[in-house]
């Protein structure tokens, strides 16, 4: 159930009336933190969901010093004060440039909708071969 569906369905409920719903903890925090803009500190991906444009160029905004206390953490992710990312995405809506919509569904499932995977065959002969896009 998605929280549309949620939302559609407590409207036709009275006030009065009870509602028992079973989730994730996890599941739960980032709704909340969704709800409020954001986590405190984000990675690259959560800033592309909440804010828009990529992890990619999140990263290199990073990487140029244009996030104000954005810093690498052990393993060499980076991580994002939400209030800097917020400040930037508003310096670049002044200076005409607007986040693309993010694609609900797809970008999601981790995997490159436009690339499509060569898959490999095997032949009688024990040789592979590849089919596929190129």
């Amino acid at each position: 159930m998605t929280i549309q569906d949620f939302s559609s369905a407590l409207r036709w409920m009275r006030a009065g009336d009870e509602v028992t719903v079973t989730l994730r903890s996890a599941d739960l925090q980032r709704a909340l933190e969704m709800a409020s803009g954001g986590p405190e500190v984000m990675s690259t991906a959560q800033a592309a969901d909440v804010f828009g444009w990529s992890s990619r160029r999140w990263r290199e905004w990073a990487k140029a010093g244009r996030i104000e206390g954005a810093w690498q953490d052990e393993r060499g992710d980076w991580r994002l004060p939400r209030e800097a990312c917020r400040a930037l995405v508003g310096e670049l809506k002044e200076s005409g440039r607007r986040a693309p919509a993010p694609l609900p569904g797809i970008l999601d499932s981790g995997r490159n909708p436009v690339k499509q995977s060569r898959k490999r065959y095997a032949t009688t002969d024990g040789r592979s071969i590849r089919r596929g896009p190129r």
